[in-house]
This record gives structure tokens, C-alpha cells and sequence, in this order.
């Protein structure tokens, strides 16, 4: 849920505000993002490629409010709808809004790489183990039959799929 996985530092900018401050905020926290908020409402997600695109490093934000982003995943939105947009749209930052569009927060690239190395319990220690089948040959009960009985524990499945192949790891 994209809830959890919202930063606890990654700061917003007013529309009020210059670029220079959404620039200042993007050094500090190493993103390429920031979202633009009044008060509870979100405008949108500025880069710093849209600040200096548009020379808006003096100006307010407010003056291209209609070039911002508008990018955003719902409190409730599955990881991997999260990786996929933020890898489709190259954003660093995904704003989080709740059911009436209220801004709740913003996700990182670290905040989700996090997530993923938890989930795919990368930090335990233990092998890898690639097997490459055809398609028609795959069977999760099989492969986890044939592992376990040999007093392994599988901690993680990742399916990579090919026209012709599926890999399992």
C-alpha cells in the first residue's frame, strides 16, 4: 500500500514559493521532484528541468501551475503500480493523495527500492538459485516439491517472463 511506504522527510512547496526554494529542497533530499501543495490540496509535481525549462528560479511556482505534473498514486495503490509509474514517467518523488485528493505525502525511489529489497527478503542471507524453463514446463509446486524436499526453504519467487521462456529465480 503506498501509504506505508510514504517519506517522512521529503518536504512540499507552496505555490507561492520560487523555484529556487523547490531547487533548495530538491538539493538537500537528492530528488529531481518536489510536490507543489496549498495547504492540503495538491497542484502538482514540479522538476528542476521544468524550473530551469521555464526560468522559473526567481518566479513563483504558481506562474506555470498548468506545466506541472499531476502525477499521483492513491493511499491504497499496490508497490509494484508505484515502481511501474515512477520507472514509466522517470519521477523520483510520487506524490500520495487520499480518497478526496488531499495531499498525504510523497514516496522516493529509496523509499520503494526499500520496500522491494524487504519484500523479496533480499537482506537474508542465502543463495540464488536461476532455473530457465519453457513455459510450458513451469510449475511453482513442482520447483518448491523438488527445493524442499532437499531441506531448503524457498524465501522468495521472481518470475522474469520471455515470448518463449519464463525464467524463475
Amino acid at each position: 500500500m503506498a501509504e506505508k511506504l510514504i517519506s517522512e522527510v521529503i518536504p512540499s512547496v507552496s505555490s507561492s514559493e520560487t523555484g529556487r526554494k523547490a531547487l533548495s529542497h530538491m538539493d538537500v533530499y537528492r530528488v529531481s521532484h518536489i510536490p507543489v501543495v496549498d495547504d492540503t490540496k495538491y497542484m502538482g509535481l514540479v522538476s528542476d528541468k521544468l524550473i530551469y525549462d521555464l526560468n522559473l528560479v526567481d518566479a513563483p511556482i504558481s506562474s506555470a501551475l498548468d506545466k506541472l505534473n499531476t502525477t499521483h498514486a492513491h493511499r491504497d495503490q499496490h508497490i509494484f503500480e508505484l515502481a511501474i509509474v515512477m520507472y514509466k514517467l522517470k519521477i523520483s518523488v510520487l506524490p500520495v493523495l487520499s480518497e478526496d485528493h488531499y495531499y498525504l505525502g510523497a514516496i522516493t525511489l529509496y523509499d520503494l527500492a526499500r520496500r522491494f529489497a524487504n519484500l523479496f527478503s533480499l537482506q537474508e542471507i542465502g543463495g540464488v538459485l536461476v532455473i530457465e524453463m519453457n513455459v510450458s514446463d513451469y510449475s511453482v509446486s513442482q520447483i518448491s516439491q523438488i527445493v524442499e524436499s532437499n531441506d531448503v526453504k524457498i524465501l522468495s519467487f521472481l518470475l522474469i517472463v520471455n515470448p518463449d521462456r519464463m525464467f524463475w529465480m
